[in-house]
């Protein structure tokens, strides 16, 4: 109960149910029939094209930005989040999920607030030397042919990211999971970079041995693009960038049940 999130409903088109008052992706200019492929990239382009605002930001399902005043991630933990156990109240105030003015306070301090990077050799064991080795590695989730066609489209498209892309696929830093805030100015940058991108990938793509996972190859290149472009910030634009914890949550249902309490004060037998 934040007025700074705003729930959408991802890939609305296909919501059968009925009384349903929640906003969905299917309105205005959108995309929401790609939520197969495109996973919360579909909300992500509905906000684009549909939402004036001077901040923009994404989280979704499981997956918050933390506005704690501490870290609560071990030092040498590099896996790039924290797992909390449940979406309650205890972590809500916790991780400050529900402070409004602390995290009006912090986000405006900043033109980018993203999420740390998985260290992949900590991640996996040191077997990856790089990025593209780590792809190679998961061909549940890539296919190489995508991989390659997406660096040749960036190099092709915006070649300004050429730099940033051979570092970012020669590094052992991964970004993940498509959570942040930034600035309109900024957002508008990534997001016509980004869906330009990723709508030519798509034309590439021979998805026709794909199965259900890795028909979401655009998703999870859209993590790598997200990540090609904070480093190129990083590398030449003047801009103040902050990297908060990303809370997973094991369990983000909403829990309906009260605290159960005794009967009665004597006697009484759970």
């Amino acid at each position: 109960d934040n007025p700074l999130y705003i729930p959408v409903r991802c890939g609305a088109v296909y919501d059968e149910r009925e009384g349903v008052t929640m906003l969905g992706d299917d309105t205005g200019d959108n995309i929401s029939e790609k939520r197969e492929s495109f996973c919360e990239l579909t909300v992500l382009y509905w906000a684009w094209k549909n939402v004036k605002a001077d901040y923009y930001g994404l989280c979704h399902y499981r997956r918050y930005i933390s506005f704690a005043d501490k870290s609560y991630r071990p030092k040498n933990d590099k896996s790039g989040f924290y797992t909390a156990d449940r979406l309650n109240e205890k972590n809500i105030k916790k991780f400050q999920l529900n402070n409004t003015n602390k995290i009006v306070s912090e986000i405006s301090k900043f033109d980018f607030v993203t999420t740390p990077y998985e260290d992949i050799y900590y991640s996996w064991d040191g077997r990856h030397k790089s990025m593209y080795e780590l792809c190679e590695d998961r061909p549940r989730d890539f296919d190489m042919r995508g991989v390659d066609a997406l660096i040749e489209i960036i190099k092709e498209k915006y070649p300004q990211y050429s730099k940033a892309t051979d570092t970012y696929f020669s590094g052992h830093f991964a970004k993940y999971y498509n959570c942040f805030v930034m600035k309109s100015e900024l957002f508008h940058e990534l997001c016509s970079m980004l869906f330009d991108v990723l709508f030519e990938l798509e034309k590439r793509l021979d998805t026709s041995h794909y199965g259900m996972w890795k028909m979401r190859m655009p998703g999870f290149m859209a993590e790598n693009v997200i990540g090609i472009f904070y480093i190129d910030l990083l590398m030449g634009k003047k801009c103040k960038t902050c990297e908060r914890d990303l809370i997973f949550f094991s369990d983000a249902e909403r829990c309906r049940m009260k605290e159960i309490s005794p009967a009665f004060p004597e006697k009484n037998v759970p």
